[in-house]
């Protein structure tokens, strides 16, 4: 089961309503993921929208890389917002799945390393919690 990293605050993986997405909020990097039914369209997705660098694969080890590599630009992110997952739980729940895995352990990792992460996404999941933040 996924939970908040323990002792961080609100860094972690989190799930939000449309209002939470719909509000401007500065700080937050956003990917819309909306209409992309396979895990590869979405990490590509989310690895544009995160300037991540040409060598990315857009494939699970390769987001993990890039979001817990503290040489890279995405290091500093303090917030992502990943909406429009519907699409890819409902045609490929293993890769949403999966994906949701990475996501959990690379904002653990990197609160670990004292660079805390935090993800929200717009679908609730199994073990994610509600983003407690404003």
């Amino acid at each position: 089961m996924m939970q908040a990293v323990p002792g961080t605050g609100t860094a972690g993986l989190f799930h939000a309503g449309r209002d939470w997405f719909a509000a401007s909020q500065p700080g937050i990097t956003r990917a819309d993921v909306a209409g992309l039914k396979s895990l590869r369209g979405v990490l590509r997705r989310i690895g544009d929208r995160l300037g991540f660098p040409a060598w990315y694969g857009a494939n699970l080890d390769a987001l993990a890389d890039c979001l817990c590599d503290s040489g890279l630009a995405s290091a500093t992110v303090p917030l992502i917002a990943v909406s429009g997952l519907s699409a890819l739980r409902a045609t490929d729940p293993d890769g949403f799945t999966n994906l949701l895995e990475v996501l959990h352990a690379a904002a653990a990792e990197r609160t670990g390393a004292g660079r805390p992460l935090t993800v929200v996404i717009d679908v609730a999941a199994p073990g994610v919690p509600p983003y407690p933040g404003p």
